[in-house]
């Protein structure tokens, strides 16, 4: 599965998290897979995504149970990419 996500905000719905974004790839569904986390190009983590969450709008936003360490501050500062290994 190949994809990649330019993270434009996230929230949290109980204990998923929820991201919002450009997400880039051919792939039909996206579920579960372990992505690495970049800011500004550098690797500072992975994560596993769960899958995609149906918004209503057209966009589709992943989500993931794991534990995330970003908030809308560090997004305002850099840009966040979310890649499929």
């Amino acid at each position: 599965m190949k994809f990649k996500m330019k993270v434009d905000d996230l929230f949290r719905i109980g204990n998923k998290t929820i991201f919002a974004g450009v997400l880039d790839t051919t792939e039909i569904a996206i579920s579960k897979t372990i992505c690495s986390v970049q800011i500004d190009g550098k690797e500072i983590g992975e994560i596993q995504i769960d899958g995609e969450v149906e918004n209503g709008t057209g966009h589709r936003d992943l989500w993931t149970a794991s534990r995330v360490d970003l908030d809308r501050n560090i997004l305002s500062q850099g840009e966040v990419w979310l890649v499929a290994k």
